[in-house]
């Protein structure tokens, strides 16, 4: 069960803050979830403590407002621009200890690009972020939950495709495809040959002659190479590269697409993106600067290039 610190700033996301806060502390419980550093005794180093509270935790959350990025302090000076700035120094430290960051979009805000964003949290423009939206607040917060949950798993797999170059991310080929069809298609004939052995056995008291169960697995193999034959072509590997000038509404419209083709909303990590369906089929995608390299059943892959890019 990951443990997650949410960062947010006061005046810009009190309110959405408190709402994720409850809904994620209901689904992890209280002892999962960390909001604010407070009651830090007099004498306590504050980065200490920061660093204290994210050194427990696997994810950060960073919730971000409209005014996140440039509200300003009493004195007219934008708060995020002051080294000392707490929303700073919480972020800065989780991409100082590698802590896997998702910053969460609320009031219809965009994400903040690198050239805004001071130095030591430059890295985070980078990060995939999970839109909040007011009209969708239960499906989205879901999906929050969701990814959170499987966040621990979602480790090793990503750490895996993290040593992964786009250029060695390559799709399944064509005869790893058919055998894969092939073998659940021949499956069927062992199957229905038991089955049928089961059915006659309990009507008559005898099973099926052996070489109707032979006929069964025969049937099976051919099944599964008519299958292997049929969908091989279509499912097979297939890879794309898409040229984009917004990370944000490339990503958004790329998990609408995906999703209309059954497959479930990303399960993001960095530059690194995994959509899944049922079957086992997924598509992958590696985004580097402003070009995404995807990877998947070709018949869906060569659909997503006529959809995708500016």
């Amino acid at each position: 069960m990951a443990n997650i610190f949410i960062s947010y700033r006061r005046e810009d996301s009190k309110a959405y803050a408190g709402r994720i806060f409850d809904r994620l502390e209901e689904h992890f419980g209280k002892d999962h979830v960390f909001m604010d550093v407070v009651d830090i005794a007099p004498g306590v180093d504050f980065l200490q403590a920061i660093d204290k509270a994210l050194g427990s935790c696997e994810v950060c959350i960073a919730v971000i407002g409209k005014q996140w990025l440039n509200i300003l302090d009493a004195k007219g000076r934008r708060r995020l621009g002051n080294p000392d700035d707490p929303v700073r120094l919480e972020l800065a430290a989780a991409l100082r200890m590698k802590t896997r960051i998702i910053p969460v979009l609320v009031d219809g805000a965009d994400m903040p690009t690198a050239e805004g964003l001071p130095k030591d949290l430059k890295t985070l423009a980078r990060q995939q972020a999970q839109e909040l939206s007011d009209k969708r607040w239960s499906y989205d917060i879901g999906q929050l939950v969701k990814c959170l949950a499987g966040s621990s798993e979602e480790e090793d797999s990503y750490t895996e495709l993290e040593e992964r170059s786009s250029g060695s991310l390559q799709p399944r080929s064509y005869l790893a495809t058919a055998t894969m069809i092939f073998l659940i298609g021949a499956l069927w004939g062992p199957g229905l040959g038991g089955l049928m052995h089961i059915l006659m056995y309990i009507v008559t008291g005898e099973g099926i002659a052996v070489w109707e169960f032979k006929l069964t697995i025969l049937g099976g193999l051919l099944f599964g190479l008519f299958m292997a034959l049929i969908f091989a072509p279509f499912l097979r590997g297939g890879k794309i590269s898409v040229r984009f000038t917004s990370r944000q509404k490339f990503v958004s419209r790329l998990s609408v697409v995906l999703s209309e083709f059954g497959y479930n909303p990303a399960i993001a990590s960095g530059d690194f993106l995994t959509f899944k369906r049922w079957g086992g089929w997924k598509i992958s995608a590696v985004i580097q600067g402003e070009t995404a390299t995807i990877v998947g059943p070709i018949m869906y892959v060569k659909k997503l290039q006529d959809r995708l890019g500016r």
